[in-house]
This record gives structure tokens, C-alpha cells and sequence, in this order.
């Protein structure tokens, strides 16, 4: 009997096992290369007392997510990405392409998408941004809108997307007068994608 119980345990543990692997393996994400330009106001403390513009990139915005200094040169490896699983809501994150690890997350796009031809979609969303970052460097919060223009065959995944961005970020930077926080309109603003990979994510 103790042979015939650990033998139906052991069929019961292939199980589940058979079942965890191939659910894993069902879980594949697009990945989609992205840039960003925007263009922001930050307050001016010298006379005269109006706001000037902040420009953020590509490059800071990968920084401020991982807690560097905006300046910081960002490795190859590393890109901004749009991650996309097949059942779910896509965000926008930091991405070693070399290891397929999210090394931060910056937000995740809640909004819908409708078909507009056999290749395009168009939608509209928001960017809720999440608390990334250090005490030095780092976005505390914030809210994007983003109106995209996707080209996506029917029953594909789409190629590449684009679309205007607006709305606000909260950020920590830190320089020779201190550390700095605050809120930052985004009054123009453009991101773009393209599809680099299908992967399975851990």
C-alpha cells in the first residue's frame, strides 16, 4: 500500500509539474523597443520667476527608473521597452535585452484599442506611473496620456506603434544644491515602438 501511495503521489507531482511548465510556457511577451521625447516646465526660483523647459529622453527616463542621474550613460543591453503578455495589459519598463529581465517597472497602460482597418488599431491611454527610483534619483508618480496609432495585422502582434504623450510626472533629482521633488507638466511629448522580440518572461 505505502509503494502504491508514493507511486500516486509521484504521478501527482509529474502533474502538476506537467502543468506549471506548460502554463509558464504559454506565457510569452511581445517586446517593442521605445523612445520618448518630452517636453516638461519646471519652476524657476531666480528672477524672473517663470517656468522654464525640461526636456526628458530616452535616456532619462531609463536612469530615473533605475536611480541614476539622468546623465548616465545607459549600456546597449538596456532599452526602454513596452512589454506586452498575451493576457494581459502592457507597460512601459526598463529591459536587459541580453539577460530578458524588467529591471524596473515605470507604469502599465490601462485604456482600450479599436480596429480601424485590417492593419491598424487606434487607442487611447492612461499611464498611471509607479514609485521607481532611489531617494536620490528616481519617479514618485505621475499620470500619462497616451494617444496611440498601432499597426497590427489581424491575428498578429503589432509592428511597431506611435503616439502622442501628455500629462504630468512626479520625480526626485538630486544635484549640488540638494535634492529636488516635485511635478512636472508634460505638454508635448511622442513615443514611439517597434516590435524586437517574443520571449518568455521568469
Amino acid at each position: 500500500m505505502k509503494a502504491r501511495a508514493w507511486s500516486s503521489l509521484g504521478v501527482c507531482a509529474a502533474m502538476i509539474v506537467g502543468v506549471v511548465s506548460a502554463t509558464e510556457a504559454q506565457t510569452t511577451t511581445d517586446v517593442y523597443k521605445a523612445s520618448v521625447h518630452l517636453k516638461g516646465w519646471v519652476r524657476n526660483d531666480t528672477p524672473p520667476p517663470f517656468a522654464k523647459v525640461v526636456i526628458g529622453t530616452t535616456q532619462s527616463l531609463i536612469n530615473l527608473a533605475l536611480g541614476n542621474d539622468p546623465k548616465t550613460v545607459v549600456p546597449p543591453n538596456v532599452i526602454l521597452a513596452i512589454l506586452v503578455p498575451v493576457d494581459g495589459n502592457g507597460s512601459l519598463a526598463v529591459f536587459d535585452v541580453s539577460t530578458n529581465n524588467v529591471l524596473a517597472v515605470i507604469g502599465t497602460f490601462v485604456g482600450p484599442a479599436v480596429r480601424t482597418s485590417p492593419t491598424r488599431k487606434v487607442g487611447t491611454y492612461l499611464l498611471p506611473v509607479e514609485n521607481v527610483g532611489n531617494a536620490s534619483f528616481g519617479l514618485t508618480g505621475g499620470d500619462l496620456m497616451v494617444d496611440a496609432i498601432l499597426v497590427q495585422p489581424q491575428g498578429a502582434a503589432a509592428v511597431k506603434a506611435n503616439g502622442a504623450m501628455t500629462g504630468w510626472l512626479d520625480l526626485t533629482v538630486t544635484d549640488d544644491t540638494g535634492t529636488h521633488t516635485g511635478a512636472i507638466p508634460i505638454t508635448v511629448g511622442k513615443i514611439t515602438a517597434s516590435h524586437l522580440a517574443t520571449v518568455v518572461l521568469p
